[in-house]
């Protein structure tokens, strides 16, 4: 059976919602008003029997979590600091890219506890490169200028 996980990019009016499977394919996406309520309305309305999600850390994401996991949802928070070298990467930066990002480091993890993204990267510094298309070369020299991955 398939596995699904969400991210979520959450701003005053709106949020973006990504799910992935567990190969990285995108599988639903939506832009929902934010509130716990639609959040699970959208999800449910998905189908998808989603084993994690996460936000960024942000104005509204202890709320978020909160409610979210109230709701029967399990639901994280990411520290903004530790999640935006991989959501930097991306070519065009939009709030749909950076729920997928967000999905990506959710798929990515190894650890039942996510302990910061900073500390999976160089095991799955190959997949992120290769996302990244024609920047790839000046974003591995900058992860590596930053001392994230080593060539």
């Amino acid at each position: 059976m398939a596995q699904y996980y969400t991210g979520l990019d959450v701003s005053m009016e709106q949020t973006d919602i990504v799910t992935v499977d567990d190969k990285g394919k995108i599988v639903f996406e939506a832009s929902i008003k934010t509130n716990p309520q639609s959040i699970d309305a959208a999800l449910k309305q998905a189908g998808f029997p989603i084993q994690k999600m996460s936000l960024e850390s942000g104005s509204w994401s202890h709320w978020l979590v909160k409610e979210v996991s109230a709701l029967g949802w399990n639901i994280t928070c990411i520290d903004a600091r530790s999640i935006s070298p991989l959501l930097a990467l991306k070519t065009n930066k939009t709030d749909r890219n950076d729920a997928r990002g967000i999905a990506e480091a959710v798929r990515m993890q190894s650890q039942p506890k996510f302990t910061g993204f900073l500390a999976i990267l160089p095991r799955f510094s190959r997949i992120f490169i290769s996302l990244l298309g024609e920047k790839s070369q000046k974003s591995q020299n900058r992860l590596c200028s930053d001392g994230i991955l080593t060539k």
